[in-house]
């Protein structure tokens, strides 16, 4: 059995190619991340964990709006795992605008803010079904759409533990 070690070089050009084109989603990672260690580290951190994550979301708006703005065409990425065009981006800034509010809504909501376990938990969860959200938008593949749909799902069973 060979291998054809043109493909393999082509497919990892495709792949770091692709990466620039991924910071909205890098960004959320991150973020998530972020807000972990926020709430890990920062004793009575309810408003700077709103702040990281309302910041996280703004940047990865930036990076969407900067994406409509560089978009010319359609762009498979990640070798047909994702796929972005301006209709793509579209929706994930509507999506991020949901989040938003949604984010504003549940800094509001009584309930939430007095739950025993804090609410850094449920920002980071929060973050990680917009990521999600993103991946299911911008899915090309089968299989990135069911791992998209099952991220979510599970993030919106934890979120809904907490009500």
């Amino acid at each position: 059995m060979m291998t054809d070690f043109g493909n393999i070089s082509l497919s990892i050009q495709n792949t770091v190619d692709s990466i620039t084109w991924f910071l909205p989603e890098i960004t959320l990672g991150l973020g998530f991340l972020l807000v972990i260690l926020i709430d890990l580290f920062v004793k009575k951190a309810k408003q700077v964990v709103f702040s990281a994550s309302v910041l996280t979301l703004l940047v990865a708006g930036f990076f969407l709006v900067r994406q409509f703005l560089a978009l010319s065409q359609k762009l498979i990425l990640f070798n047909g795992m994702f796929m972005l065009d301006n209709n793509i981006v579209v929706f994930k800034l509507i999506t991020l605008f949901a989040s938003l509010l949604s984010l504003i809504y549940f800094s509001q909501d009584r309930k939430l803010n007095n739950h025993p376990k804090g609410t850094g938990d449920f920002h980071s969860i929060f973050i990680a079904a917009v990521l999600a959200m993103f991946a299911l938008i911008s899915s090309a593949n089968l299989m990135m759409l069911y791992v998209s749909v099952e991220m979510i799902s599970l993030a919106f069973y934890l979120m809904g533990s907490y009500t």
